[in-house]
């Protein structure tokens, strides 16, 4: 294109295509049947997402679009989650954090870690995380199961990525107290019951809620 246009009217050109073509037709492209941010996202498809993400950052109306439909799936999606009874804690924990694993995934791979992308997804997590206090709950209840059982077996290094994924999930909350009066209890029964517990483990968890929540947690 530089070829047939003037340097003086590149830009405007560009800027007049972006706007008719992408910005104007913004939540058209979003929610097409196949080719969408969403049903692109669930088949995996970060290198068009990616395609996408380049014309759309160039319009700020286009990636606000994009932001709030990237939001609404995933409030959405975590609802259905939380909501769901017939779940366990574990699953509900375990379904959160591979949740949240793709959507980091889709961030690095295909949104450039854009950080207004990044709050969005925040939020995003703390409106369906925070919508009861069941996730707190199951939280802890992930985590006294992984003294429990899965520690035991793991490796050093593999324990600290467990307790590092809770530990993002635990970022979310916004009432960590109830969160810290469950923990309290959890860990009470461990040394009431006589379990073998885990001390490394235990001290590490609790440095990274000290971390998190200062040093007045526990």
């Amino acid at each position: 294109m530089n070829s047939y246009l003037h340097p003086s009217s590149y830009d405007k050109v560009i800027n007049e295509f972006l706007k008719e073509y992408i910005e104007n037709h913004a939540l058209t492209l979003l929610r097409m049947e196949n080719s969408g941010l969403i049903p692109m996202l669930k088949l995996d498809r970060f290198h068009e997402i990616k395609i996408m993400y380049g014309l759309f950052r160039r319009c700020p109306a286009a990636l606000d679009a994009l932001k709030l439909e990237l939001k609404t799936y995933i409030i959405s999606e975590g609802q259905k989650m939380v909501r769901n009874e017939s779940s366990s804690n574990e699953e509900l924990i375990r379904l959160i954090i591979e949740f949240r694993n793709r959507m980091i995934d889709l961030l690095t791979k295909s949104l450039e870690k854009d950080t207004t992308v990044e709050l969005a997804i925040k939020t995003s997590f703390e409106g369906f995380i925070n919508e009861n206090e069941k996730t707190a709950k199951a939280l802890v209840t992930y985590l006294d199961d992984q003294f429990k059982k899965d520690f035991k077996n793991n490796t050093e290094v593999e324990i600290t990525e467990k307790i590092d994924k809770i530990i993002q999930i635990f970022r979310y909350l916004q009432d960590k107290d109830i969160f810290e009066s469950f923990y309290k209890n959890s860990f009470a029964k461990r040394l009431l019951e006589q379990r073998r517990v885990l001390e490394d483990s235990e001290k590490e968890v609790i440095k990274k809620l000290k971390e998190e929540c200062g040093f007045q947690f526990t």
